[in-house]
């Protein structure tokens, strides 16, 4: 878009994808516009707008006002054939029809060789051409091959170091074998697979009159995907975002847990609040989270506990440092 300035870029921009919008969409909660493939593929794995949390579904979207449709039509943008020598700038509704007839596009170009469709015109063996082609093919397998090797050698390594840092932190190198191969049922009797940090309070800071936010960290050091959930023993005083998901393998997901305003006087002495992170190993495909932990066998969760606990010390007057 060599017209826009970064300004008006942003003002066109899809904050999922960072784009420029394509086929925009409205949320009806903050009036947030973002690409529809974008707000769709994000409300298959979540219920909640992306901007204020609140609860979104598709049947609840509605498409962008038609002023905006226009004004992203009549911008103007480089042919996708730019770094192939056109030079051509069209508006972004004619776009695709450029690109279908530009003269840059290899798709465009008619085939000198009905035969092998190489690119040489006349004085033409296909049976060379075809027999230096295959010699090009074995070169690429063969570096592929290697590359492969290579790529396996690294991923060797890499589990080694896991296990190195694992160890040092408290975790036996031994432990960590049973984590990368065995079956679910038998390291959901080893306990947690997460490892969670903090790993058993969750500290919340005063004043108490406004809402106060602890952070819960995820990280899970198998080469598995893992879907996690939280549940607590005070639903009605705390707000966690996400409350559940899943981890790709080796990942790391953030929690945070909001504690709602309180007089905390009366919570003192009487708090036993908790949170259980429950923890099992994902099932192959799509995970639906709503239906996951329906019928899941008992056994095959693993449970942590952490204990909430309220810090009522008055702040220091000394600037903290960085």
């Amino acid at each position: 878009f060599p017209n826009l300035s970064e300004m008006e870029k942003s003002e066109y921009t899809c904050s999922i994808c960072h784009d420029i919008f394509c086929c925009p969409m409205t949320t009806p909660c903050c009036l947030q516009t973002l690409c529809e493939d974008c707000i769709t593929g994000w409300l298959q794995n979540n219920t909640t707008c992306p901007y204020d949390r609140k609860s979104l579904s598709l049947d609840k979207l509605t498409r962008a006002p038609r002023v905006l449709a226009n004004m992203l039509g009549n911008l103007s943008i480089k042919c996708d054939f730019w770094d192939k020598g056109c030079r051509k700038v069209v508006n972004l509704d004619d776009l695709i029809q450029h690109t279908a007839i530009c003269e840059h596009n290899e798709a465009n170009r008619p085939k000198t060789c009905d035969v092998c469709y190489c690119d040489k015109t006349r004085d033409h063996d296909c049976v060379d051409a075809l027999l230096e082609a295959k010699c090009s093919a074995n070169d690429e397998i063969d570096l592929l091959k290697r590359t492969v090797k290579e790529l396996k050698s690294e991923k060797d390594q890499f589990l080694k170091t896991i296990q190195d840092i694992v160890a040092r932190i408290g975790i036996s190198a031994h432990r960590m074998t049973i984590y990368l191969t065995s079956t679910p049922q038998a390291i959901s009797n080893q306990g947690q697979i997460l490892m969670l940090d903090p790993m058993s309070e969750l500290h919340f800071r005063g004043p108490f009159t406004v809402v106060v936010t602890s952070y819960l960290k995820l990280r899970n050091p198998c080469e598995r995907r893992v879907c996690f959930k939280l549940k607590t023993t005070a639903p009605k005083r705390y707000c966690v975002r996400p409350n559940v998901g899943h981890i790709e393998a080796f990942g790391t997901v953030t929690i945070a847990v909001s504690l709602q305003p309180v007089d905390i006087d009366n919570l003192i002495g009487k708090n036993k609040h908790k949170f259980m992170v429950q923890t099992m190993f994902a099932p192959e495909g799509v995970v639906n989270q709503e239906t996951l932990w329906e019928g899941v066998n008992p056994e095959a969760i693993m449970r942590s506990k952490l204990k909430c606990v309220f810090d009522v010390t008055p702040p220091s007057n000394e600037t903290p440092v960085r």
